[in-house]
Parts: C-alpha cells; structure tokens; sequence
C-alpha cells in the first residue's frame, strides 16, 4: 500500500526543512535542528515569562511546517502561512497525523493579511528567512511598513534575517544593514547566525520585542524604555535601558553608529563589581544576567524602582537635600570600607524612592588602585564629584544649563551656594585633598548639616 506521505513530498517544490516527525524523508537543502534548539530555547523561556504553555504563535512563510509543528509540539498553538499549496497541504497533513494544535492556512503575507489579524492577537511571530523574499516582491518601505504593523499584533517577533552580502539575486532590495528590518521594535537583538546552503554566509536570529528582552535566551518583561540616563541627556544610539518589575535590562550595541567604547567597558565594570560585592554592600542589586557577543552586550540587574534625583530637580519637587546628601555620604562610606569610590557622583546618578536617596552607575565605580597610578586620585575624583553633586543639588543646577554648571565638568564656584552646605561644601573639597576617608566628612555632616535640620 502507498503512503500518502510520499505523495505530498514528491508534489513540494523544494525539500526546504525537515518533515516533522519522519528522519526517512530527512534529506532537506537545510539542516534544522541547530535553529530548532534555540527556537526551543527562547519559546520555553517565553512560556515560563508569560505563564502560559499554549503561546499564539504565527509563522509566516513556514514552508513545510518543521518549526510550527516543533512548537506545537511544546503546547503551543500555532498558525502556519504559507503562498505554495504543496507546502500548506503536506503541513496539514502532518497536523494531523501527530495530531498537534497547528493549523495552515495559504495565503499571501501582505498588509491587507496583516491588517486583518486582531490586535496582540499572537505571542509570537516566526519570520524565518522569509523577509528577503516580501523584500524583492515588494520592496523595503513596504516590508517595513507591514513589520510596523506586526509590531502592534504580536508580543516578540523572532526572524532569521538574510543580508545584503549574499550573493544571491534578491539582495539589491534588500537594506545595507539587516537591522533595520527590526526597527519597528523597541528591543531587537541576534541570539545566533547560522550557515545556509546558498553561500558561506551566515545569518543572524534575531528577537525584536516592544514588550520582551532577552538576555541568554532568557525572557524579562519591559514596559519602560529609556534611550537616554536622564531627561535633558543626549540620546545614545548604542545602549538602551527597558524597565520592568522588578529588572532593569541594559544592551549596548557594539557595532551601532555612535557607539562609543567606553559603554562596553562601563556595562562590563559595573557586571565585575556587582558580581564580587552583591551580597557584600547593602545597597547594590542583584545581577541576575549578562550576556557578551561579538555584537553586543546585555546586563539584567534586579532593582527597586525610584526617580532620578535630576528629573526631580528638573520638575522642581521638594527635596530634602540633607537626607539625599547624608544617604548618599553613608553609601560612600560603605564603599569605602571595602576600598570603592564612586567617581560619577551626579544627580543622574542617584536614585530616591519613599525611603532612601542610593546611588547607581555601578560602572564609574573603581577599585582603588585598578585604573590609576595613584590611589589618592581615585579619592581627590570621588570627593570633587560629591562636591558636584551637593552644589548642583542645593543650587538646581541642571545639564542643559547655558551657564554649564551642570554640564560634565567638575569645576563649580561654590560661593553662591546656601548655608549651611556653602561651609559643608568647604570641608568637602579640604578633605578630599587627602589623606581623608569620608566616615571622617561624615563627622563634619553631623556637624554642619544634622544639627541645622534638628533645628
């Protein structure tokens, strides 16, 4: 008797993947299982993320239906489209005979499809090396324009991307850099490249997320995105922080337009520092993640939220400035006594919530003795950059003043500042001439500023 397997095989244009379920047929023109396992990987993480098993996944151009049928085997329900009917009909077939929750539709990937989806009606789209050829039908802008439209339909996007290098007929649509294919998303990063049969060429997969990072393949949610530290800050192309409960995802991206290098060596600073004293210093968070690529690199730490101390200063809030100068004093010295000193003390740099002022910027800080030749001038650093900060504190001094007294720079003419911080300001910079430790300006605060606040 014939099986009816050989007959939808034998009708397919091309053996593109692997048939589902069935090692005899296994002689496709790419392998699947390395892309497969990283599939895998990520919509596992997702599910745990989400906390649902049966994720809404649709997979555009899904050929012969091996990664669809892959996740609806993890309990997924999945949506397979695909324009050739040989394609669509061998996936229905196999729907079936494993009896798994994916159903197959023909179809053009177009706008007007793509319009027709309900909003967030999917947790995931598949795009597997399928873009370039929407690209060459269609052209760049239009592509564009229907990613833009998935980006409000979907939770994550994950897209095998071809690139303008390869040496194939459809590459003269394609754009000169295959990011820009992920633009419509907020987060978009590649989590591997693989090699093809058309050339020695490889492409990345790539997740892109308005709602979703990742970092080793691990999903966090995000619902704030900061492209820029503080309100009036210049924006960097390069690194990009996303906000959720509980987690703070940063990634720099290595080979981006405007990169500059000292991001990279901040972000990998402030993983070294947070790993050795996390559980040592009382106001440090937990990393919980980081991941380094040749491309780019990702850091999740575990916080409690806050606001900026600048952005408070920006919107004229009521401050308590001795509470914000004394906590911050107190993280100082508990940095000190494990031989840290904090040298970017800004007001971007300091995070307030209902109980606490506390620093951040893990990355400016330094071990004594690491990076210079004398240790007396990691502290002379640390105390001019306090002293910064307590002035532009006290006076509101922000970064887009013209006078630029609260640009980068550390010099301040301290003379207009109130009393009593014009004196502690004064004790500030006299100590941090050295030798001096600031459990010893702590005295002087007590002094100086606990006092005036009793009264």
């Amino acid at each position: 008797m014939a099986n009816p397997l050989d007959n939808y095989v034998a009708a397919l244009p091309e053996l593109y993947q692997r048939v589902y379920g069935h090692p005899e047929y296994d002689r496709s023109s790419r392998p699947c299982d390395d892309r497969a396992r990283v599939l895998i990987e990520l919509i596992t993480s997702l599910q745990d993320t989400l906390g649902k098993k049966a994720l809404r996944v649709l997979d555009i151009g899904c050929a012969q239906g091996y990664y669809a049928l892959t996740l609806a085997a993890l309990g997924c329900t999945v949506v397979g489209v695909d324009v050739n009917a040989q394609n669509v009909a061998l996936c229905r077939y196999l729907a079936s005979e494993q009896n798994l929750g994916a159903t197959f539709v023909q179809a053009n990937v177009t706008k007007e499809y793509i319009a027709s989806l309900e909003g967030e009606q999917f947790d995931v789209v598949l795009a597997l090396s399928v873009l370039h050829h929407l690209t060459h039908a269609h052209g760049f802008e239009y592509v564009f324009e229907l990613l833009r439209m998935l980006s409000f339909r979907c939770t994550v996007m994950i897209a095998e991307l071809a690139r303008k290098e390869e040496p194939l007929y459809w590459n003269v649509k394609l754009p000169d850099d295959y990011r820009a294919f992920l633009e419509p998303f907020s987060f978009a990063y590649d989590v591997a490249w693989f090699p093809t049969h058309l050339s020695d060429i490889k492409r990345p997969l790539c997740v892109a997320s308005n709602h979703i990072a990742f970092c080793n393949r691990k999903a966090y949610r995000f619902d704030t995105v900061l492209t820029k530290p503080f309100s009036d800050a210049p924006v960097v192309n390069a690194r990009t922080s996303y906000l959720g409960d509980g987690v703070l995802v940063k990634l720099v991206k290595k080979d981006t337009a405007g990169m500059i290098p000292i991001l990279v060596e901040e972000t990998r600073r402030a993983a070294g520092i947070l790993r050795e004293y996390q559980d040592t210093i009382s106001f440090f968070p937990r990393l919980v993640d980081l991941e380094e690529t040749e491309h780019h690199l990702v850091e999740v730490v575990a916080i409690k939220r806050g606001e900026l101390l600048y952005d408070m200063v920006a919107q004229g809030r009521a401050i308590d400035y001795t509470r914000v100068i004394l906590d911050v004093l107190d993280n100082l010295i508990e940095l000190e006594q494990h031989g840290l000193y904090h040298t970017d003390l800004r007001l971007w740099n300091v995070v307030v919530d209902e109980k606490s002022a506390r620093l951040i910027d893990f990355g400016a800080i330094i071990k004594r003795g690491d990076t210079w030749v004398f240790d007396q001038l990691d502290v002379v650093l640390s105390f001019k950059s306090f002293a910064a900060l307590i002035y532009d504190l006290v006076r509101g001094k922000l970064y887009r003043d013209a006078a630029g007294s609260g640009t980068f720079a550390l010099d301040r003419d301290f003379t207009d500042a109130p009393e009593p911080y014009r004196t502690f300001l004064t004790v500030v910079l006299k100590l941090g001439q050295g030798p001096s430790t600031y459990q010893q300006l702590r005295e002087e605060a007590k002094k100086l500023l606990e006092c005036q606040k009793k009264e």
